[in-house]
Protein backbone atom coordinates (compact mmCIF):
# COMPACT_ATOMS: atom_id res chain seq x y z
CA UNK A 1 0.00 0.00 0.00
CA UNK A 2 1.27 3.43 -0.87
CA UNK A 3 2.35 5.81 1.95
CA UNK A 4 -0.08 8.56 2.95
CA UNK A 5 1.44 12.19 2.01
CA UNK A 6 0.80 14.80 4.52
CA UNK A 7 -1.47 16.93 3.62
CA UNK A 8 -3.18 15.43 0.53
CA UNK A 9 -6.87 14.04 0.69
CA UNK A 10 -8.60 11.59 -1.39
CA UNK A 11 -11.99 12.12 -2.31
CA UNK A 12 -14.40 9.55 -3.35
CA UNK A 13 -16.56 10.48 -6.87
CA UNK A 14 -19.93 10.06 -5.25
CA UNK A 15 -22.47 11.45 -7.49
CA UNK A 16 -20.39 11.97 -10.54
CA UNK A 17 -21.73 9.09 -12.57
CA UNK A 18 -18.28 9.45 -15.31
CA UNK A 19 -16.00 7.71 -12.95
CA UNK A 20 -18.02 5.56 -10.76
CA UNK A 21 -15.58 4.07 -8.11
CA UNK A 22 -13.72 6.97 -8.99
CA UNK A 23 -11.14 8.85 -6.61
CA UNK A 24 -9.42 11.96 -6.36
CA UNK A 25 -6.28 13.39 -4.56
CA UNK A 26 -5.77 16.87 -3.61
CA UNK A 27 -4.35 19.37 -1.57
CA UNK A 28 -6.41 19.63 1.90
CA UNK A 29 -5.30 23.15 2.35
CA UNK A 30 -3.71 26.16 0.28
CA UNK A 31 -0.40 26.14 -0.02
CA UNK A 32 1.60 29.46 -0.70
CA UNK A 33 2.41 27.92 -4.13
CA UNK A 34 -1.10 28.11 -5.21
CA UNK A 35 -1.63 31.95 -3.87
CA UNK A 36 -0.49 32.91 -7.08
CA UNK A 37 -3.37 31.01 -9.47
CA UNK A 38 -6.05 32.00 -7.01
CA UNK A 39 -4.89 35.54 -7.26
CA UNK A 40 -4.93 35.72 -11.08
CA UNK A 41 -8.46 33.64 -10.63
CA UNK A 42 -9.81 36.82 -8.97
CA UNK A 43 -8.11 39.56 -10.58
CA UNK A 44 -9.67 41.07 -13.59
CA UNK A 45 -6.72 43.22 -14.39
CA UNK A 46 -4.24 41.09 -16.85
CA UNK A 47 -1.59 42.25 -19.08
CA UNK A 48 -4.43 43.95 -21.25
CA UNK A 49 -7.28 45.11 -19.66
CA UNK A 50 -10.13 42.49 -19.20
CA UNK A 51 -12.27 44.90 -21.17
CA UNK A 52 -10.52 44.83 -24.30
CA UNK A 53 -10.14 41.08 -24.81
CA UNK A 54 -12.94 38.98 -26.73
CA UNK A 55 -15.27 36.91 -25.03
CA UNK A 56 -13.73 33.76 -26.63
CA UNK A 57 -9.89 35.27 -25.55
CA UNK A 58 -11.90 35.60 -21.89
CA UNK A 59 -12.54 32.11 -21.06
CA UNK A 60 -9.48 30.79 -22.81
CA UNK A 61 -7.44 33.19 -20.41
CA UNK A 62 -9.57 32.20 -17.24
CA UNK A 63 -9.55 28.20 -18.59
CA UNK A 64 -5.82 27.91 -18.28
CA UNK A 65 -5.48 29.86 -15.36
CA UNK A 66 -7.70 27.11 -13.58
CA UNK A 67 -6.01 24.62 -15.57
CA UNK A 68 -2.15 26.11 -14.20
CA UNK A 69 -4.28 25.86 -10.50
CA UNK A 70 -5.38 22.39 -11.00
CA UNK A 71 -2.28 21.16 -12.18
CA UNK A 72 -0.74 22.47 -8.74
CA UNK A 73 -3.85 21.17 -6.52
CA UNK A 74 -4.74 18.27 -7.48
CA UNK A 75 -2.40 14.93 -6.94
CA UNK A 76 -3.81 11.97 -8.39
CA UNK A 77 -6.87 10.06 -9.62
CA UNK A 78 -8.26 6.88 -11.07
CA UNK A 79 -10.22 8.36 -13.52
CA UNK A 80 -10.85 7.06 -16.98
CA UNK A 81 -12.09 9.02 -20.27
CA UNK A 82 -14.91 7.79 -22.36
CA UNK A 83 -12.94 4.73 -23.93
CA UNK A 84 -12.16 3.73 -20.56
CA UNK A 85 -8.42 4.51 -20.84
CA UNK A 86 -7.30 6.03 -18.11
CA UNK A 87 -6.22 10.02 -18.12
CA UNK A 88 -2.92 11.20 -17.71
CA UNK A 89 -1.91 11.82 -13.88
CA UNK A 90 -3.21 15.44 -13.19
CA UNK A 91 -0.25 17.12 -10.90
CA UNK A 92 1.79 19.69 -13.13
CA UNK A 93 -0.15 18.33 -16.36
CA UNK A 94 -2.57 21.41 -17.07
CA UNK A 95 -3.26 19.57 -20.48
CA UNK A 96 -5.14 16.96 -18.86
CA UNK A 97 -8.12 19.14 -17.49
CA UNK A 98 -9.07 20.36 -21.21
CA UNK A 99 -9.60 17.02 -21.73
CA UNK A 100 -11.87 15.87 -19.13
CA UNK A 101 -15.63 15.89 -19.86
CA UNK A 102 -17.83 18.90 -18.66
CA UNK A 103 -19.69 17.57 -15.60
CA UNK A 104 -16.25 16.02 -14.34
CA UNK A 105 -14.43 19.44 -14.95
CA UNK A 106 -17.25 21.41 -12.87
CA UNK A 107 -17.43 18.42 -10.62
CA UNK A 108 -13.29 18.48 -10.06
CA UNK A 109 -13.75 22.09 -9.59
CA UNK A 110 -16.36 22.42 -6.94
CA UNK A 111 -14.54 19.49 -5.06
CA UNK A 112 -11.51 21.77 -4.76
CA UNK A 113 -13.00 24.83 -3.81
CA UNK A 114 -15.34 22.91 -1.44
CA UNK A 115 -11.75 21.77 0.47
CA UNK A 116 -10.37 25.09 0.47
CA UNK A 117 -13.39 26.89 2.06
CA UNK A 118 -13.28 23.96 4.47
CA UNK A 119 -9.73 24.33 5.10
CA UNK A 120 -9.93 28.19 5.53
CA UNK A 121 -12.97 28.61 7.69
CA UNK A 122 -13.06 29.37 11.21
CA UNK A 123 -14.26 26.63 13.07
CA UNK A 124 -17.00 27.60 15.34
CA UNK A 125 -16.44 28.60 19.08
CA UNK A 126 -18.62 26.72 21.96
CA UNK A 127 -19.61 27.46 24.95
CA UNK A 128 -17.57 24.82 27.02
CA UNK A 129 -13.89 25.87 27.91
CA UNK A 130 -10.79 24.02 26.62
Amino acid sequence: MAKKKAGIIRIPCDGLATQEGGWVEMSSYLRTKHLPYVQALSRKDFDVTWEELSISERGNLVLSLRYAFLAVYVYNWNWKNIDGKAYPKPADNGAVFGDLRAVEFNWLWEKVWETIGEATSIPKVNDTPS
